[in-house]
């Protein structure tokens, strides 16, 4: 992320760590810090603006750290390090918060994100959790062996509905839109790679990021009827 050139310090980023970006709409970008809270930027004038600063403010404390951000209208969902998983209505004002004593099984939320259904993914190091609007569902690797550990540090939904997960140590689930899971490996050399990140991109869907280069699933009609992909 950059710091806006020529402005002023009121409307200046906060800071250069930032831990995550989501859209509200096709000109508002919310941006999410890792210690200073969150800010909304007009990227089409490169301003920041204030409108929903009192919201926010009121919803998180100067304590909260952040790990990740998603904006489902009306509601900003913020994933914390140790309070959980908040949700502030951008329009009412009303907060939302959800941790152990809720149904959370950890209070560190690693990643966030809305499938097509309208659900909720949340990634923590306590397996991958579902949020339908009631109640959380937890998926671990006891009962689902695909997920191969259950220290989940990023989730993203592609254009067919399926949920990615990638596990400590790179390790990749893919979860069609069926809801299966399914092993996703890659080897080079005879050598299992880590994947170090999973980008959702416009031309080419979902593309994996490892040390060795870039790689994409092919979209092809069977391919799902596998348990595991290598």
């Amino acid at each position: 992320i950059f710091r806006l050139l020529n402005s002023t310090p009121e409307e200046a980023i906060k800071e250069d760590n930032v831990r995550a970006l989501s859209f509200v709409n096709d000109s508002l970008l919310c941006i999410g810090f890792e210690t200073k809270g969150i800010q909304f930027l007009n990227v089409k004038t490169n301003k920041v603006i204030s409108n929903y600063d009192s919201i926010v403010a009121n919803s998180l404390t100067s304590e909260t750290i952040l790990r990740s951000i998603l904006y489902r209208h009306p509601v900003l969902w913020v994933g914390t390090y140790g309070k959980g998983l908040i949700g502030i209505n951008l329009i009412t004002g009303k907060k939302k918060q959800f941790t152990q004593e809720n149904g959370l099984p950890n209070n560190t939320i690693y990643g966030i994100l809305a499938d097509k259904n309208g659900n909720l993914w949340i990634a923590t190091w306590d397996g991958l959790n579902m949020f339908n609007g009631k109640t959380v569902t937890q998926f671990l690797k006891r009962e689902y062996h695909q997920l191969q550990n259950d220290y989940i540090n990023q989730v993203v939904c592609d254009n067919d509905n399926r949920i990615w997960v990638m596990g400590q140590g790179g390790v990749v689930t893919l979860i069609d839109e069926n809801r299966r899971f399914h092993n996703i490996s890659l080897y080079q050399d005879g050598k299992q790679g880590g994947m170090k990140r999973i980008l959702k991109t416009k031309a080419y869907g979902v593309i994996l990021f490892t040390k060795e280069g870039f790689f994409s699933l092919p979209h092809e009609k069977n391919i799902l009827n596998k348990d595991s992909l290598m």
